[in-house]
């Protein structure tokens, strides 16, 4: 089945950065949000210093991601339709059972969520709708179900001009949502580098709609128009500038999630073991934070079961990597504490 994706992510996995403000002078900080994963064996909930400062071990931190998009996205026209309630109703099922299924695994899930989707629950998200998610809309049930394995952040493509938008709009929906903003960058333009837009999300981001205000902490899912020069590799690093996004500048305020896996080539359980199979070749630097996203297309499983199928059967398949302290499974805003309290926010790049 051939994927349409249309925004610019990339991939994940461990993270960094300042904290994140809120509409109407509040304040959320990831290093405070979300809980932290331990960067154990088990991917739990308890976070802090390793050994006093020592620097954890190296490991490979992983999470799956999904993107919902725009009405001109092709897979996700008919789900952001306003006049189309099954097929929200359909995706919403499809989703829930998709973030339950990794979190039941093991695994860890960060739902990216444009405007449009945004709009839909509002429209639809009622009465009965509710009684599968405990009276809650859906992204506030998913952000809370299972702390530590499920999250959801913002994604925006911005638009100018009539009826436009930013990222600080989208987080301030999600924010009406239920969902506290987290600063995770949700998805950039970084090549060409005349064209990037991540460098003003260094300082906070005033919404095209009203007055909220969002501080990014994080960059995740530098891509390309259309995903033909997508920066690709892992790691946590402060990109230097536009031309040196690969550069570590330990200066620079807003760190960068590196993704390594392909996102349009649907191959990430291959690049998934490329990457272990790195660490335990020792042919990693020691000591550093290696980072993976696997992407899935969240507007296609309500028609394709294979997506939830394939996502259970790449973390089955690592249990012995997570086991033996390998392979750490992380949401998005987890990562970023991990990188901070047990890497000393020591920057690694790997390019693939």
């Amino acid at each position: 089945m051939k994927r349409y994706y249309l925004s610019f992510l990339s991939l994940l996995v461990a993270c960094s950065g300042p904290a994140a403000s809120s509409g109407d002078g509040g304040t959320s900080d990831a290093s405070t949000d979300a809980p932290t994963t331990d960067g154990g064996t088990d991917g739990g909930t308890e976070g802090g210093d390793v050994d006093g400062g020592a620097l954890a071990p190296t490991r490979v931190y992983a999470t799956f991601v999904t993107h919902n998009e725009q009405s001109n996205n092709i897979p996700c026209k008919d789900v952001v339709d306003e006049t189309k309630q099954s097929e929200y109703l359909s995706n919403r099922t499809a989703t829930i059972a998709f973030a339950k299924a990794i979190a039941d695994a093991g695994g860890a899930y960060d739902l990216m969520s444009e405007l449009t989707y945004t709009e839909q629950i509002n429209r639809f998200d009622k009465g009965d709708v509710l009684n599968s998610t405990g009276g809650k809309n859906l992204f506030k049930y998913l952000n809370e179900f299972a702390p530590g394995k499920v999250t959801v952040d913002m994604h925006s493509h911005e638009k100018t001009g009539t009826g436009g938008f930013n990222s600080a709009d989208v987080a301030e929906a999600l924010d009406k949502l239920g969902v506290p903003p987290n600063g995770v960058v949700g998805g950039f333009i970084a090549n060409p580098s005349n064209s990037e837009n991540w460098t003003r999300l260094r300082s906070p981001l005033k919404a095209v709609r009203s007055s909220y205000v969002w501080t990014a902490t994080l960059l995740w899912g530098g891509g390309s128009g259309n995903h033909v020069d997508d920066p690709k590799a892992s790691g946590m690093w402060r990109p230097k500038s536009p031309t040196e996004f690969l550069v570590d500048d330990p200066t620079a305020a807003l760190p960068n999630i590196g993704g390594y896996a392909d996102i349009v080539k649907d191959d990430y359980a291959t690049q998934l073991t490329s990457l272990i199979d790195m660490l335990k070749g020792n042919k990693l630097e020691k000591n550093r934070m290696y980072t993976i996203t696997l992407m899935t297309p969240q507007c296609e499983l309500h028609r394709d079961a294979s997506l939830t199928d394939k996502a259970k059967s790449t973390i089955a398949a690592h249990t012995a990597d997570v086991t033996a302290g390998n392979l750490v499974w992380t949401t998005v805003p987890d990562a970023l504490k991990i990188w901070k309290a047990q890497y000393n926010s020591q920057a690694v790049v790997l390019p693939r």
